[in-house]
């Protein structure tokens, strides 16, 4: 029971830690933006210092108004901006003045819009970091307030089979059912984070595996892309001399058929050379029967 109480107490300081840390970075936040409004527009910051945040800005965002709209609606703004434009058609050396001012307050303005920018990021950088150790402290909070009451659930379970057991029970027994609960815990707590590990393997296995099926799968791909190709060729390559086989045909049928006419017309002029040799004859005999 002494070891299960010291638990208990080191869960409750923790948890009491991790509230104090966060009030801590909260105020850190607020006293930098506070300090931060009241260097940019020292006239409108409110003078109270131990005004809840809240109030403070509140104070703030109507003072800030009624001094920009004071501003705006000056008669002495606009008579001296009237006379300096007067004054200025007839004084040279007044009109160059106006524009140096002119250009200090356009550069002030640049400066307080790049201040402004760099302290809107500051705070959103500070608020994400405020943001994640909240959420963090909450996950350990309830982590820790979780593990309490287990173990006053445990305790309590303790106390009864205590109070059913025989009178020969003793407490030192009850302390030592206590440290094997708690060398229980200590064990599944290191089972989970090597199961958390093995998951985390199987995920890398996986991942390599899913990566090498893609590998694959590209050069199946490939593969069948490069089949198609030689298919095609193959097909273009038998078009090819199937069209060549069809004109040596052509070629062999015309040097065939120039062939019998050669031989025809060979027939025909010894036909004719005959006929003329025998009308030659004819006509000897006839003349020496004469």
């Amino acid at each position: 029971m002494e070891a299960l109480s010291k638990t208990e107490k080191s869960l409750e300081t923790k948890i009491k830690q991790s509230q104090e840390s966060l009030e801590l970075a909260r105020t850190e936040a607020e006293s930098a933006a506070r300090a931060l409004l009241a260097r940019l527009f020292p006239q409108c910051a409110p003078k109270a210092k131990d005004t809840a945040h809240k109030a403070w800005i509140d104070q703030f965002e109507s003072s800030l108004q009624q001094w920009i709209k004071e501003k705006s609606s000056s008669p002495n703004h606009s008579n001296s901006s009237r006379n300096g434009e007067s004054n200025g058609e007839n004084n040279p050396v007044m009109l160059s003045e106006l524009e140096k001012q002119n250009a200090q307050l356009q550069a002030m303005v640049t400066n307080y819009k790049s201040i402004i920018t760099d302290t809107e990021g500051m705070l959103n950088k500070l608020q994400t970091r405020v943001e994640s150790e909240e959420t963090r402290w909450n996950a350990q909070l309830e982590t820790l307030t979780n593990e309490r009451d287990a173990l006053q659930e445990r305790l309590r379970n303790l106390e009864s089979n205590q109070s059913n057991s025989t009178s020969n029970q003793s407490s030192q027994d009850l302390s030592k059912e206590v440290s094997s609960l708690n060398s229980s815990l200590e064990e599944e707590r290191q089972k989970n984070a090597e199961a958390q590990k093995d998951i985390q393997k199987l995920k890398s296995q996986l991942k390599i595996g899913f990566d090498s099926l893609q590998a694959e799968q590209k050069h199946v791909e490939d593969l069948t892309a490069q089949v198609a190709q030689l298919k095609k060729s193959h097909n273009d390559d038998s078009i090819s001399l199937d069209s060549n086989g069809i004109n040596n045909n052509d070629s062999n049928n015309t040097s065939s058929s120039a062939k019998k006419k050669k031989n025809v017309s060979g027939w025909l002029r010894k036909k004719l050379k005959g006929s003329s040799d025998k009308g030659g004859e004819t006509s000897e005999e006839n003349s020496v029967t004469e």
